[in-house]
């Protein structure tokens, strides 16, 4: 029997919902601080503004653990015909205007597709394609965000994945100092094929909760061992959110000063699980003006867990046109 979703496309998945506090400076410090970045690279003429990859955290939903939460309608029908298991596979946001310290963000969330039914090695199952669209206190659109999501009927002969990780006692070195990227050379223009040096981040339990706690995600599968491996997975790994957070720090400390990211296109791959280390790499791969196309890759020990195409305006300090 094959399901319809007509009636539900373009509609609410719940009324819109504003964040309960506005935003706070402890908030930047503690999504800064969970990512090794500087709160201070992120300011204008206007003054300081929030890091653009913080877009959905003002609206997540905290309290996720501890009551239900409102379902979409299109979910409760893909659950009831069985296709019960979900996975994100795209996380795809576009920054408008800069939030600030104070605004109160509104979150619309609507279901924008459904895909019909499609085979995969996970199971057979229907992609959904959420939209987010958000506001700060003024009703101004700030940004927008896509997340598609693959709802499926898990395969039978799905296995937990392998992966011959340590597990070690905590230590004084289980936290390694920030890791630092070079800057651009701001005396020479940016060309296509540009590559920036890479990026290891080590992937451990503490970074992984403290991106968690920074995101306002509660999901245990990010801090609990036992609900990790109960879903197939050997540790907690990191979330969707942290991993964005660190594609768009990797590109804005190379970028250097007064650098704005307008998109960021993830592509989601394997999990980034405790005791790895993922490194990232990118290249440059368009130039307009001032305006930067990056292709940022990754990967770890299970193969590429994120892969971004990242959009960004350069500043005018640090610009310089080619030829």
């Amino acid at each position: 029997m094959s399901l319809k979703f007509d009636d539900l496309i373009g509609h609410d998945v719940a009324p819109p919902d504003t964040a309960p506090y506005p935003v706070s400076e402890a908030m930047v410090l503690h999504w800064c601080e969970a990512l090794d970045d500087d709160p201070a690279r992120y300011a204008d003429a206007q003054g300081r503004y929030v890091p653009p990859t913080m877009l959905h955290i003002f609206n997540m939903p905290r309290a996720a653990m501890l009551r239900p939460m409102p379902a979409s309608a299109v979910m409760n029908r893909l659950d009831a015909a069985g296709f019960a298991s979900p996975m994100a596979t795209n996380y795809e946001q576009e920054y408008l205007r800069p939030i600030r310290v104070g605004d109160t963000i509104t979150q619309r969330c609507l279901i924008e597709a459904v895909s019909d039914e499609k085979t995969t090695p996970m199971g057979n199952g229907h992609f959904v394609s959420i939209r987010f669209i958000f506001s700060n206190q003024h009703g101004v659109e700030v940004g927008r965000q896509l997340m598609r999501v693959f709802k499926y009927r898990a395969a039978a002969s799905t296995s937990a994945m392998a992966m011959d990780a340590p597990t070690p006692a905590w230590t004084a070195d289980s936290y390694p100092a920030p890791a630092v990227v070079a800057q651009r050379d701001l005396a020479r223009a940016v060309a296509v094929g540009d590559a920036l040096p890479p990026l290891v981040v080590e992937l451990t339990p503490s970074r992984i909760v403290l991106g968690a706690i920074a995101s306002n995600d509660p999901m245990p599968v990010h801090h609990d061992l036992g609900t990790a491996r109960a879903g197939g997975v050997p540790n907690i790994f990191m979330n969707i959110l942290t991993q964005t957070g660190w594609v768009g720090r990797y590109v804005q400390q190379w970028a250097g000063p007064g650098a704005k990211i307008e998109r960021i296109a993830v592509r989601l791959g394997v999990p980034n699980i405790a005791h790895d280390t993922m490194a990232l790499t990118a290249a440059v791969t368009a130039v307009d003006g001032a305006r930067l196309t990056l292709d940022v890759r990754s990967r770890n020990r299970l193969g590429e867990p994120v892969r971004a195409a990242v959009t960004l305006q350069l500043g005018e300090a640090g610009f310089m046109p080619p030829g």
